[in-house]
């Protein structure tokens, strides 16, 4: 059977996102004056992109395990063993839980993450660089 990525995993998928998108408003905010100038915008645009990409990974990786634990979950539910079968110990039950509300919190906070990667290049496509007053 395949075995599942740790929890300190998806614990770092939890907060890769949101670090990636700090880590690109700090940058962008730092490289701002010199992006400004005239024909160099190709460099914020393609700082967004790669900010998208990697806010969307640990997104695509929380999704994959939370697809794989709904899979064993419901497997586990066809094999459902008689009421006079011992009960599997309650940490096992417990361990699959925590794991599945990590797995949809690293989703959820990938796919805020990945939103507000794409607000931020809103005003990049919108506004003309070097038009300020």
């Amino acid at each position: 059977m395949k075995r599942g990525i740790r929890e300190g995993t998806l614990c770092a998928c939890a907060v890769a996102s949101p670090a990636v998108w700090f880590v690109l408003l700090c940058t962008a905010w730092a490289i701002a004056p010199a992006a400004h100038q005239p024909g160099r915008l190709g460099l914020l645009l393609g700082l967004h992109a790669l900010a998208l990409a990697a806010a969307g990974a640990p997104g695509a990786a929380a999704y994959r395990e939370l697809r794989r634990l709904r899979r064993v979950a419901g497997a586990q539910a066809a094999d459902e063993p008689p009421p006079a079968a011992p009960a599997e110990p309650p940490g096992v039950e417990l361990a699959a839980e925590r794991a599945r509300f990590l797995a949809g919190a690293a989703l959820a906070l990938s796919a805020t993450s990945v939103l507000l990667v794409i607000a931020s290049a809103v005003p990049l496509l919108l506004l003309t660089p070097g038009a300020e007053p």
